[in-house]
């Protein structure tokens, strides 16, 4: 296979894979302002340490499902190919 086709498709996939992170992203951004902005604001005032923990937690968790859909789904389109 000639190295051009082959970064070009490495390309594809990385601009794939980037444009569903950002859109994620966003989604999970917004969940979270809609759902937990508040319970994030009264922990922050109230428990720093508890907060820390919390905040924390949701960014672990955040990267693992990310990294958890965007694998299913390029594996799926990666099939259907």
């Amino acid at each position: 296979m000639d190295y051009r086709i082959r970064d070009g498709l490495n390309l594809r996939v990385f601009l794939m894979e980037l444009g569903l992170y950002v859109v994620l992203t966003i989604v999970y951004l917004m969940i979270v302002i809609k759902f937990l902005s508040n319970f994030l604001y009264g922990l922050s005032l109230g428990n720093t340490v508890l907060y820390a923990i919390v905040a924390l937690s949701l960014m672990i968790l955040q990267g693992y499902i990310l990294e958890y859909i965007t694998s299913f789904i390029m594996d799926n389109l990666e099939k259907q190919d």
